[in-house]
């Protein structure tokens, strides 16, 4: 039988903290605001860099794309996965 705990769920499964509450009944995920905000901060990123393509008129596509819309389909957010790849 699996371990069910946080630190497994949130680094081997990659699930969020509001998801990790949510499997465990918890309620635990604001402790982890450090967290999401590094999170957000990526998030920014990608959208910085994404502006300046539209900007500079380059065209790209994201190759992640098709994942999360997986991830809406399964989880109703595509918020849920990390991804550690820049392509």
């Amino acid at each position: 039988m699996m371990n069910l705990n946080r630190e497994t769920l949130y680094y081997r499964h990659r699930l969020s903290h509001q998801q990790i509450d949510m499997l465990l009944g918890e309620n635990n995920a604001s402790n982890f605001a450090d967290d999401k905000m590094r999170i957000l901060q990526n998030i920014k990123k990608i959208i910085t860099v994404t502006n300046l393509f539209r900007k500079e008129l380059i065209h790209f596509i994201p190759s992640k794309s098709q994942i999360q819309l997986l991830n809406l389909h399964v989880h109703y957010s595509w918020h849920v996965i990390y991804i550690y790849q820049f392509n």
